[in-house]
């Protein structure tokens, strides 16, 4: 009976954290789409891509998006002026981060 009790106590703790972890990526999901509202499709497209793998290589993004070389490197280069996204030199290519983590 004793082992019955904390069979179902570790179970109830056990859900109780499974719960929260939910909730708290159920309100970063939500967050991370407002803040995207404020951004072109284009610029979506690529946030999201970014978001969904960070330090995402250009090839990997350019694939992901269908956005051609020229036109990623352009809209790159707004994001990171605009303090959106940073790059980090990975051999002959760049990796892509967010700087706002959600």
């Amino acid at each position: 009976m004793i082992m019955k009790t904390k069979y179902l106590a570790l179970t109830l703790v056990i859900l109780a954290i499974l719960f929260s972890l939910f909730i708290y990526l159920a309100k970063q999901r939500d967050e991370f789409h407002a803040y995207l509202a404020g951004f072109s499709q284009e610029e979506q497209k690529v946030l999201k891509a970014v978001q969904e793998q960070e330090g995402i290589q250009l090839s990997t993004l350019r694939y992901r998006t269908g956005i051609s070389k020229t036109s990623l490197s352009l809209l790159l280069k707004s994001l990171e002026e605009r303090g959106i996204i940073s790059k980090k030199e990975h051999g002959k290519t760049n990796l892509v981060f967010l700087v706002r983590k959600f």
